[in-house]
């Protein structure tokens, strides 16, 4: 899975979006808009199963979603 995509289902989870491909892109538009000297395509490599499942576990239904703050907490796992 993609970082992006993984972003994108917490933000269903959290309800903030319907559906996962209008979660990835407001992911790459947070990360444009927010990091736009970076390559978004070199950040949006893929992640392994148990990350992805330690990194969704706690979002839920009425969490509060920092895109900018996930794009961030997943840079180092590149």
């Amino acid at each position: 899975m993609r970082k992006s995509t993984l972003i994108a289902q917490c933000l269903v989870k959290a309800g903030v979006t319907l559906s996962i491909m209008s979660g990835e892109r407001e992911v790459e538009r947070v990360f444009r808009s927010e990091f736009g000297d970076e390559d978004f395509d070199w950040w949006n490599s893929h992640v392994g199963t148990k990350l992805a499942n330690d990194f969704a576990r706690d979002i839920g239904p009425a969490t509060r979603v920092h895109v900018d703050k996930l794009i961030e907490s997943l840079w180092a796992n590149h």
